[in-house]
């Protein structure tokens, strides 16, 4: 049967952190159960990082109990006048349905299952050390993964949303650049498994500080029922197709070359015919170009019509807003908002993968027929 999901932002303007954090879970009402919540904030240091996460972590434990939602902390600058966020997702959880919070290796994690579908919703997965290179953070996230997914039998392939976020995305470190070190560990690991429904949606975007965190939805369906369906963008080449002029820095000294992103530009899950459609993070690339030199409104245009090929114009539920430059806030959401009124939106600054993209756009559609 079909479960409805719900998305939200709570938002309160600049205070203290434990202020912020207060407030925000004061307002901070499901009327649903709670199964994820992704905090964004500006973040000084990754000592400050630790901090912060710690303390979320701390108060969110203390009002759910053991009955947490997964957390992540997000070290991008909140903008609109916004001091800390957090997106909440939650679940109508149906009489039939088995809901069990587990821990493994102290990186909590729910799974949801019947006698159909089996769903592991993940969040927050870090590194011990945020000081490591990206290339040896990733490794370490993607082997956390790993030993999940493979205690609840959970085959890699049944990953449908991922969100990968990665300090300074851009930079390089011994001639490797941050977000190619990240697709690199990446490709090692889904390497392992076959995806014959594509891969999952994903978006790749820079954080301040933090260092590689990876929060990740996967569903494995036991029935014909349910469709998982990649979707793709006939304007754009595929993600995972990129040709290496696209890749930048050196390769991984255990690779022949250097390895593409691998998502698809929306994945969708169905169970008789309703659902949910994730939107990758999508911008404004047109085959497997960026369109450069156009400014802000015709970069934010772009994106959108992407965005619309892949939802076939099906309402968007909620979308994050990621700017490279926190002066081009005006110029995005004033088309942002012309295009979609009154869609719940949060506006975050943040490195796109790639230097001269200056806005990415994902969201998430609710399928009904």
């Amino acid at each position: 049967m079909y479960r409805e999901l719900h998305y939200k932002y709570i938002t309160v303007s600049p205070q203290s952190f434990e202020e912020m954090l207060n407030q925000l879970l004061t307002e901070l009402t499901c009327t649903y159960t709670p199964i994820r919540l992704v905090f964004f904030a500006t973040i000084s240091s990754n000592k400050h990082y630790n901090e912060c996460l710690a303390l979320i972590q701390e108060k969110v434990r203390n009002m759910f109990g053991s009955q947490a939602p997964v957390i992540s902390l997000v070290a991008q600058n909140t903008l609109n006048k916004v001091g800390l966020a957090v997106e909440v997702h939650e679940m109508e959880i149906l009489s039939n349905e088995s809901l069990q919070y587990k821990q493994q290796n102290n990186t909590p994690y729910i799974m949801l299952q019947d006698d159909s579908t089996k769903r592991l919703f993940l969040g927050g997965v870090i590194s011990k050390d945020l000081y490591q290179p990206i290339a040896k953070q990733s490794e370490e996230v993607f082997d956390t993964i790993r030993t999940i997914m493979e205690a609840e039998s959970m085959p890699i392939y049944s990953i449908v949303r991922q969100w990968n976020y990665i300090e300074k995305i851009t930079e390089y470190n011994q001639g490797r650049q941050n977000y190619q070190a990240f697709n690199d560990a990446r490709s090692v690991y889904y390497d392992q498994s076959t995806w014959e429904h594509g891969f999952p949606a994903a978006t790749g975007i820079g954080t301040q500080w933090g260092g590689v965190m990876i929060d990740l939805n996967a569903t494995l369906a036991y029935n014909d029922q349910t469709h998982i369906t990649a979707i793709d963008n006939p304007l754009q080449v595929a993600a995972h197709a990129y040709s290496q002029t696209q890749l930048l820095g050196k390769a991984d000294e255990r690779l022949s070359h250097k390895t593409t992103p691998k998502f698809e530009r929306a994945k969708q899950v169905l169970q008789g015919g309703n659902g949910v459609l994730y939107v990758s993070g999508t911008a404004a690339i047109r085959g497997e170009l960026s369109l450069e030199q156009v400014g802000i409104e015709e970069q934010t245009r772009i994106t959108i019509e992407n965005i619309n090929v892949l939802t076939g114009n099906q309402p968007l539920a909620v979308i994050r807003v990621y700017l490279k430059n926190t002066g081009e806030l005006e110029g995005a959401r004033s088309i942002i908002e012309q295009l979609y009124p009154n869609l719940p939106a949060i506006y975050l600054q943040a490195d796109v993968c790639r230097e001269e993209l200056l806005i990415e756009i994902e969201g998430i559609s609710i399928v009904t027929h």
